[in-house]
């Protein structure tokens, strides 16, 4: 048998060059941090899966597991702060707070084929655990800057949110919260729509918070304008105290944490770091132990999240220690590209995807409307990218404008609600432009009668073809329906009549081509049209992409807030 020497997908080697030039750049880092007082600890790689799903890691779900020789389920470690948070609760159980701890570690992740990710990554990072958030939260951030100062980068900006202050509102404006409620007690008491808004805001999804928040019932509707006040601010730290006053009387909790807030802004600016930061009410924390201060790190020369980080006061009680916490990750291999690519000038093109098919003619006209120079987009041709003043066009196959958008290829673009979720890549979904509608369907030959719940208690499994396997799972799912997904590219209609399937999964304007077929609407999944899109990174570093995104927005007549962040497979505390 031939030996298969070839690296598992999602790792790579290091050779000699690269690993020198890493060495040398975690040593300034740690350099930097332990002149912070901060000391350097190391975990196993290995941990109980147990913990990891007790602490309520976002990225159990990616954890490599498997079994020990005593039975007991392992994972290698997707993150080191819940590994550190285990040690401060256990080893650190006799000592007395607080800890100032750093690490560089690598950490694992599993990914799904064909999407790129690695699955395996150095992070180096802090947490600092014990003292007060507003001591904390300032040495933190001034570590942050002060990090990335010593590794040589010249040109970066950190922006800082607060999901308390987030979730605060959301539960005034939608679940009718007074100030002495927890909004964990709240989600117990049928909180839906607040839940459903904030992890909105957490996925990424603004257009969704956006309709959720706009249904806030009439006392809910002062903390409802609030938040698509905060959402659409971003700007220097001189903002802090008017946003204290924006939420003055809607709730006492998320004032004292804007106040919180606002004084580790004055802080920064008090230490002469105002340049390096930024507020912005988008970034949402990626894990669910959040509770205060969230923060990313970007950089013009990189076009991806260099770090982020944050204040999580429950984790530690979750482990049985109850301590307040925060820290931050930079990731390695991502800053040393900006690192290699140096501290770039912002481009001067704004590249924008633009879908072939249906979308591209509604979409060139939006452009046009937008005041963008069309000329020569509408005449392409077979070229692929076209030139204008000031921008630079990709036409792109609408399956793949998730990928160009979310890697950075392009800026941002325009796609369909129905690849963007099929795709489930990490973007910002800027503004529904209400062109290209069709929906989601589940469909039958017209002569079955049976719903999806009696199909199910008949056959057992059902089998159903699509080309969206992804959306079609998930819908059964959590229908709690067995389904066996049938992936087909083309001409779903045939598979009930053929008898390779029971159901199709697709999407439909007008049904007509059902009936044709004879087939016959079963259920409904949800509604698709035209979305703007934007890369996290370029629409935090480039002006462009929000005002384009207001453009659109007015032209249309849709009312969204103005951007969102990245699902956090995007964030770097899990990169």
């Amino acid at each position: 048998m031939s030996l298969d020497l070839r690296r598992p997908r999602g790792f790579r080697d290091l050779l000699p060059a690269e690993a020198q030039a890493r060495e040398a750049l975690l040593a300034r880092i740690n350099a930097c941090f332990e002149t912070g007082g901060y000391g350097l600890i190391e975990t196993p790689s290995i941990e109980y899966f147990d913990a990891l799903d007790a602490a309520g890691s976002a990225h159990r779900d990616d954890a490599f597991r498997f079994v020990d020789v005593d039975g007991r389920l392992l994972a290698l470690r997707t993150d080191v702060t819940i590994p550190l948070a285990r040690v401060v609760a256990t080893r650190f159980r006799g000592l007395d707070a607080p800890f100032r701890l750093r690490y560089s570690a690598e950490v694992f992740r599993e990914q799904e084929s064909l999407r790129g990710n690695d699955r395996q990554f150095t992070q180096i990072g802090i947490e600092c655990i014990g003292p007060d958030a507003e001591t904390a939260d300032l040495e933190i951030l001034q570590l942050a800057a002060a990090g990335l100062d010593a590794a040589g980068l010249d040109d970066y900006c950190i922006h800082l949110s607060n999901s308390t202050v987030m979730r605060r509102l959301i539960a005034v404006a939608l679940a009718g919260a007074t100030d002495g409620d927890s909004v964990d007690a709240l989600a117990a008491d049928d909180a839906d729509d607040a839940d459903a808004a904030y992890a909105a805001w957490r996925a990424g999804d603004l257009i969704r918070l956006t309709e959720l928040v706009a249904a806030a019932p009439a006392a809910g509707r002062g903390a409802a304008s609030a938040l698509r006040a905060l959402i659409d601010t971003q700007g220097d730290l001189s903002l802090a105290d008017r946003l204290v006053d924006a939420v003055d009387d809607l709730d006492g909790q998320a004032r004292r944490a804007m106040e919180g807030f606002a004084a580790t802004c004055h802080g920064l600016i008090d230490a002469g770091l105002d340049r390096h930061f930024r507020i912005d009410f988008s970034v949402a924390p990626d894990f669910d132990y959040y509770t205060g201060l969230v923060f990313e790190i970007y950089a013009p020369a990189a076009g991806e999240l260099l770090g982020s980080g944050g204040r999580y006061d429950t984790l530690l009680a979750s482990l049985g220690r109850d301590l307040p916490a925060a820290g931050f990750v930079y990731a390695v291999p991502r800053l040393q590209r900006a690192m290699s690519a140096g501290n770039a000038a912002q481009r001067d093109v704004l590249r924008i995807a633009v879908p072939k098919g249906k979308l591209f003619g509604d979409t060139v006209e939006l452009l046009d409307a937008a005041g963008l120079d069309t000329r020569g987009l509408a005449e392409a041709g077979r070229r692929l990218q076209v030139q204008a003043d000031g921008v630079e066009y990709t036409i792109a196959k609408p399956s793949d404008v998730a990928i160009y958008v979310s890697r950075g290829a392009v800026d941002c673009g325009i796609g369909g609600r129905d690849i963007l979720v099929e795709a489930d890549f990490p973007l910002l979904q800027l503004a529904d432009l209400g062109f290209g509608a069709c929906e989601f369907v589940v469909a039958a030959r017209d002569t079955d009668t049976a719903t999806l719940d009696e199909m199910s208690l008949a056959l057992g499994t059902v089998r159903v073809a699509t080309k969206y396997p992804r959306l079609a799972q998930a819908h059964f799912d959590a229908r709690g329906i067995q389904a066996e997904i049938v992936k087909l590219n083309g001409n779903i209609e045939l598979a009930p009549l053929i008898g390779i399937a029971d159901v199709i999964v697709d999407i439909t304007q007008t049904g007509t081509t059902l009936r044709e077929n004879k087939l016959r609407i079963v259920e409904h999944l949800l509604p698709s049209t035209a979305r703007f899109v934007a890369n996290t990174v370029s629409a935090r570093r480039d002006g462009r992409v929000m005002e384009l995104a207001r453009a659109f927005r007015r032209l249309t007549g849709v009312t969204h807030a103005t951007q969102t962040t990245a699902h956090t497979t995007d964030s770097t505390k899990g990169e």
